[in-house]
């Protein structure tokens, strides 16, 4: 008893101690002088650059990128029996042959005894009937059967001339050389292939469309006549929507052009496997404005401002962007200024504070050249 009456004396004194100094603590932190300051305090509002929105009447068509591709191989071969006596050096792959060239040679020594035989055969038919005729009537069987003779053995005499010539095997049309298949010395048999070619007008260009895409085109697509131009904007091009592919590959539709092979010419043709812009015809906007496309997210959205300087989002669902110009259908009386490079942090109903500094970027809201006139492609490239 008396030990823990000691112990419970001690635990008093160490609790009397204990708030004792947290007293005498408050006390001189009471007696502490905090000096007065004013903080400057940062403005909540974001300082951003706006651009407004203006209208115009013009509605640039749907730049998309294709690749020129042949629609068929075409096989030379040759119409005779023969060996190869002579080969072009120009008969190689990738050579840009001219319609009329002569690409190998078939020993015509054969073919020029048939036609010196078949030449024999039509003199000996024509004295043939010079003597029936002296001793026949004109209208006599025995005449007849001698002027049948007499065409039958020229016949034979173009067909032999006609096999010599064929000896030699020509290109009939310009294109180019993709693989080499008959060498000298060796025999061919008739119609043996010779080589493989690309015909020059056998053109077509493949170009892949999202849906969203395909479904801005203006109606009816097929038929229509549009522009295509190279990646450097240096030459052009007309071609014909030729065909719609109804097929979905990974959720993408191909459109096929047949380029237009009398306005063009064939010389400064695409080549095969080239990438050209086609410039597709898009729905018209009842109400069209411009905005730089520096105004787009990720999200296809634009963040507009309304009187009050607060933000409002406002997604984009058609646009089309050329030339670094942003196309899109919007109402008049919509709110028209527009946020220059909006952050990601942005956020509807924020309030910002417009740079007043900054001047407002100009746009181009002129109708521009149609694609289909070179001064377009200067506008393009610039």
């Amino acid at each position: 008893m008396k030990y823990l009456f000691h112990l419970r004396v001690r635990q008093t004194i160490a609790a009397f101690f204990s708030i004792f100094i947290l007293l005498v603590v408050l006390d001189e932190l009471d007696k502490a002088s905090v000096p007065d300051t004013d903080y400057d305090l940062p403005e909540k509002a974001q300082l951003t650059s706006v651009v407004t929105a203006k209208p115009t009447n013009y509605i640039p068509g749907l730049l998309r990128l294709g690749t020129v591709e042949p629609v068929k191989l075409r096989q030379i071969s040759t119409p005779l029996s023969g060996k190869v006596i002579s080969v072009s050096k120009q008969l190689k792959p990738a050579s840009q042959l001219s319609a009329g060239h002569t690409l190998l040679t078939i020993d015509p020594l054969p073919y020029q005894v048939n036609v010196s035989e078949a030449k024999k055969a039509v003199l000996d038919a024509q004295v043939e009937l010079k003597n029936v005729n002296t001793q026949f009537a004109s209208n006599s069987l025995r005449v007849e059967q001698a002027k049948a003779y007499l065409a039958l053995t020229k016949s034979q005499l173009n067909y032999a001339q006609d096999q010599l010539i064929k000896s030699q095997i020509v290109l009939p049309f310009n294109g180019e050389i993709t693989q080499v298949q008959a060498h000298l010395g060796e025999y061919l048999v008739a119609g043996q292939a010779v080589a493989s070619v690309l015909a020059k007008t056998d053109k077509q260009i493949s170009v892949q469309l999202s849906e969203q895409d395909f479904s801005r085109l203006s109606q009816p697509i097929l038929n229509q006549t549009i522009t295509v131009f190279s990646l450097d904007k240096k030459q052009q091009w007309t071609a014909k929507i030729s065909g719609i592919s109804q097929h979905q590959k990974n959720l993408q539709r191909s459109l096929y052009l047949e380029l237009n092979t009398t306005s063009n010419n064939e010389h400064s043709a695409p080549l095969y496997g080239q990438h050209i812009y086609a410039q597709l015809p898009v729905k018209t906007w009842p109400q069209t404005h411009v905005l730089p496309e520096s105004t787009l997210t990720l999200k296809g959205e634009i963040w507009l401002l309304d009187e009050m300087d607060t933000l409002v989002r406002h997604p984009l669902h058609d646009y089309v962007i050329v030339d670094n110009h942003l196309y899109f259908p919007m109402p008049t009386h919509h709110d028209k200024r527009a946020v220059l490079y909006p952050l990601t942090s942005l956020s509807q109903g924020m309030q910002v504070k417009v740079n007043e500094t900054v001047n407002e970027v100009a746009i181009e809201t002129s109708k521009p050249v149609k694609p289909h006139h070179p001064e377009t492609l200067a506008q393009l490239g610039q």
